[in-house]
């Protein structure tokens, strides 16, 4: 009998340890992709489409945009201004035959001195759907996931954030704001003119947040502008090159 109970507990005993061992030899479950946002120097591109300005404020395809002021040739948004007096630069009805893009980057340029801080917008779909920046449960799900995945690389920790303030002046109707610390704005080349050139780029590919209703994002408007102090002083000469086409 007593070798019998021995016998019976040693059998359990191995057991346990089989299915320890089990689960400890289980496959992880994969990381959730999470939204990278990237903020390099010119001429160093993320890997990512770039964005390019189709002149038209309809009809867009994929990697494809409205510049506002126009890009040129070489498809660069220039902020208007200096010295802190800007007018913003957009890219608007990205892709609107898919409703936006998951992935992209533009290059940017026009800041004098090219050492003045840097402010982008995005405006986002949610499933093929505009999100509605007063929906606080999608926009604030989306903010902390910008913020987890980046915030390390930024060395900031509101990286990511909602558009209030005076932002609304330029970025109504914008989802997120994105305020890149001072440690980056040494970042960009000087190109003609003293104009400051970055490349700034996102992806949300495979991005979702179920537990938010977050589902496939893609980004459909972006906004640029340099300093804060810049946004009530919109001349109005400025404000022609606000943009030309807004989606509802």
């Amino acid at each position: 009998m007593q070798i019998g109970k021995i016998g019976r507990k040693s059998f359990l005993i191995g057991a346990a340890l089989v299915g320890s061992q089990a689960a400890s030899l289980a496959s992880p479950p994969p990381p959730v992709p999470v939204p990278a946002i990237y903020f390099t120097p010119g001429g160093s591109p993320p890997s990512l489409p770039e964005l390019t300005d189709s002149t038209s404020a309809t009809g867009n395809g994929a990697n494809t945009g409205f510049f506002t002021p126009p890009g040129g040739t070489n498809n660069i948004l220039d902020v208007v201004g200096s010295h802190s007096i800007y007018v913003p630069g957009y890219v608007n009805d990205i892709n609107n035959s898919a409703t936006g893009d998951q992935s992209d980057y533009v290059k940017v340029a026009g800041f004098d001195p090219p050492t003045d801080a840097i402010f982008a917008a995005l405006k986002l779909d949610n499933n093929g759907t505009p999100i509605d920046p007063s929906n606080s449960t999608v926009i604030n799900a989306i903010i902390t996931d910008i913020n987890t995945a980046n915030d390390a690389t930024f060395g900031s920790s509101a990286l990511a954030s909602t558009i209030t303030g005076s932002f609304n002046n330029v970025f109504g109707g914008y989802d997120i704001l994105l305020s890149f610390p001072p440690a980056y704005t040494g970042t960009r080349t000087t190109g003609t003119g003293a104009n400051g050139q970055f490349d700034f780029g996102f992806n949300f590919t495979g991005y979702s947040d179920s537990g938010a209703g977050v589902g496939t994002i893609t980004v459909t408007d972006v906004g640029v502008v340099p300093e804060p102090g810049c946004l009530g002083l919109l001349s109005a000469a400025g404000l022609l090159l606000l943009p030309r086409y807004r989606r509802n």
